[in-house]
């Protein structure tokens, strides 16, 4: 049990480090590792009870042993989307590699789950409070959530401070629209508001542990690490992180039980002071002065760690009073309590604190304006969707404002487009499944697991690696089965049946894992050989490296367009044909088509390649510029070797292009202050092809 919670807490670092694993190329290796770890976790559990029986002379499986049967079919939830969007590989989906790298994800995200569960949330050994050398499952697996936490959260909070140094750990920005202060916290995720949301669920796991603690060794971490997580969730000036917080804070009367509210209010209350004390130490460091790199002086740096520690002796001061008061304790009195607290944060907080709330909505208004172009996709595939990375592929061709949105800035409608509103429905039924367990194991649980999931609605947190793993943590934290929740009283179907089940469950796991394990590797090394390419000595070796990236990975479609550029024009047009079926709305495809036969000469065929491009993403000023001066210098040609006709179809092609392009520029279209401009180099190759088309006229 210890080597597995050192090597998950391993992966939940490492995926975090590795900007949270929001980029595919940087997770593939990683998958691979992840999908066997439930096949290295029964295995390692086989030998040890092997190793026992050979030791005792029996092999007899303890009560408490893991075992797969004990693992609960809401554990193989996850797979059963990876399998959803396996089986969108047989409809058309808008791009087969973002469709395979989805469902890589989720079953790497599923064997993390499935091992949680395996090693920690299995029946404790009966009398293991008597045994000082066991340490509960549940206590392990808490020092694997507070270290991630503390990896995660501490190490934005070192960046900030100057402490380390890594790429985008803060966004600098005098855009008042995206931070009141010029500088936000984004962490190894590089995203303000993702970080905000494993903040606020950190914060609230914190104030849960402290209200719940009976002891000061209890007592002691979750008051360190709550000062720690409320301080970066202000430093993201993450609003939707502090909505969700708020909320969050507000679902504590629901599932944290009448005997420790009024700990929850007493505790919450003083730690928000502690908070706004360090925060405004900490705020100047980055804000003002120096905006491009970290701060500061040495004296801020002591303040801040002589500040906390400060906090941190009031806070278990205060523990120890409320162990003798508690009896005495209203939960009136203490909710008064909690009202002065907060009025003393507020009051301490800095003014540009509230610069966030002040105004500044334009970037939720284009936030809207995704999810009303994002329901435009949906009606197009509504029951089974179009397959991964629908919205990132499809978006340009429906958007109505020339916005910048690669992300629907929601994960739910992310699913609804990947998947359809079948595969929506298969996500909800996963998603309450593991939350009714929580909900029978453990319903405080649900406080810091509703954050996440309350954030997911109105961000993109489901393409982070590291945002899914922590929430898995969380999920498998609070659904132990310690003997005494409401599992053992409900009433569940036939052991037959369920074994049967989890049999048919844990077969298909393992294929789907192994599978799995092997693609990721693959198309790590396709990844590998595309990057080394960039670095290839000459354009044979180049080619040669292209070749054999594709070859890995056929749907590698910058790889593609790449080895395009390298091989004579009559074998272009067949490679670029074999990847627009595998992303058949790609404007990068049907662009590099219409070039290859401008190439050639053919008029029509550059054309119609070019004319679809530009229908696809209308909204691309540079590639709206070379359509015209391609067809410009398509028109040139043909007429230089005598091809009137086809100049005069390229001439008038391109002044077309040009009067749609100019068309575009001229609606009042504005979002985040952007607007959409017709470059000069446009204008004069449409002016060279009106020149051209007079002179041509008969």
């Amino acid at each position: 049990m210890s080597l597995a919670a050192i090597w998950l807490t391993a992966l939940i670092i490492i995926v975090s480090y590795r900007m949270g694993m929001f980029f595919d190329s940087a997770f593939f290796y990683w998958e691979g590792f992840m999908a066997i770890t439930p096949l290295a976790s029964i295995g390692t559990a086989w030998g040890l009870r092997k190793l026992r029986g050979m030791r005792s002379g029996a092999a007899a499986a303890r009560g408490d042993d893991p075992d797969w049967r004990r693992i609960p079919l809401a554990a193989y939830g996850l797979f059963a989307i990876a399998i959803c969007y396996g089986l969108s590989l047989l409809g058309h989906p808008a791009s087969r590699e973002g469709t395979i790298e989805q469902a890589l994800r989720y079953t790497a995200y599923g064997a993390f789950l499935w091992t949680g569960f395996f090693w920690f949330a299995g029946r404790e050994r009966p009398g293991h409070e008597q045994r000082r050398k066991w340490i509960p499952r549940r206590t392990v697996w808490l020092a694997v959530m507070q270290l991630s936490g503390l990896f995660v959260l501490g190490g934005a909070l070192a960046g900030w401070m100057g402490w380390l140094h890594f790429p985008n750990l803060i966004m600098v920005t005098e855009d008042a629209e995206l931070s009141a202060s010029g500088a936000r916290l984004a962490g190894f995720v590089q995203y303000p508001n993702t970080l905000g949301a494993l903040a606020a669920a950190y914060l609230l796991c914190q104030w849960r542990l402290m209200a719940y603690a009976r002891t000061k060794a209890e007592f002691l971490v979750p008051s360190a690490m709550s000062t720690l997580s409320g301080l970066v969730l202000l430093l993201t000036e993450s609003r939707g992180a502090w909505i969700a917080a708020l909320l969050g804070w507000l679902l504590a009367f629901v599932f944290i039980g009448r005997k420790s509210i009024s700990r929850w209010l007493v505790f919450s209350g003083v730690s928000l002071i502690g908070i706004g004390v360090v925060y405004r130490i900490a705020l100047p460091a980055v804000a003002v002065d120096r905006p491009a790199t970290l701060p500061g002086s040495k004296a801020a740096d002591w303040q801040l760690i002589l500040l906390w520690l400060a906090g941190l002796l009031v806070l278990i001061g205060l523990f120890v009073a409320i162990q003798r008061l508690e009896p005495k304790l209203r939960i009136w009195q203490a909710a008064i309590f909690w009202g002065m607290s907060s009025a003393a944060a507020i009051a301490i907080l800095p003014r540009v604190a509230s610069g966030r709330l002040e105004g500044h909505y334009d970037t939720a208004a284009a936030r809207t304006l995704f999810y009303w172009d994002s329901l435009k996709l949906i009606s197009e595939a509504p029951l089974f969707g179009r397959g991964g990375d629908t919205w990132r592929m499809l978006f340009r061709q429906i958007q109505s404002q020339p916005y910048v949105g690669n992300e629907v800035h929601s994960g739910y409608l992310d699913i609804v487009l990947d998947l359809g509103i079948v595969g929506a429905c298969v996500f909800l039924l996963v998603l309450a499944a593991l939350l009714l367990r929580v909900w029978r194991c453990d319903r405080s649980g649900l406080i810091p697991i509703g954050v996440l999931l309350l954030h997911a609605g109105v961000d993109f947190d489901l393409s982070y690696g590291c945002y899914w793993l922590i929430l898995i943590g969380f999920i498998v934290m609070h659904a132990s089965d310690d003997g005494h929740s409401q599992l053992q009283q409900s009433h569940s179907p036939s052991p037959i049946r369920v074994t049967r089940a989890k049999s048919v469950c844990a077969i298909a796991a393992l294929i789907l894992l192994f599978v799995s394990a092997l693609g990721s590797w693959r198309l790590d090394e396709a990844n590998t050989l595309y990057e080394t390419s960039s670095t290839a000595a000459d354009e044979q070796h180049k080619e040669q490296l292209l070749r054999e990236a594709l070859e890995r990975n056929p749907n590698l479609t910058q790889a593609r367009l790449d080895l395009a550029e390298l091989i004579p024009l009559p074998s272009r047009e067949a490679l670029l044909l074999a990847g627009l079926s595998r992303e058949p709305d790609s404007p990068r495809l049907l662009f590099a088509l219409g070039k290859a036969a401008a190439a050639q000469g053919q008029v029509p065929q550059a054309v119609a390649w070019m004319e679809e491009a530009l229908r696809l993403d209308r909204y691309h000023a540079e590639r709206q510029t070379k359509a015209v001066s391609a067809m410009v210098e398509l028109a040139i040609a043909s007429a230089k070797e005598g091809k009137r006709e086809a100049a005069i179809q390229a001439a008038q092609a391109a002044v077309a292009m040009d009067k749609r392009y100019a068309q575009l520029t001229e609606e009042p279209l504005r979002v985040n202050g952007r607007r959409f401009e017709r470059t000069e180099e446009a204008e004069e190759a449409a002016a060279r092809s009106s020149e051209l088309l007079q002179r041509l006229a008969p």
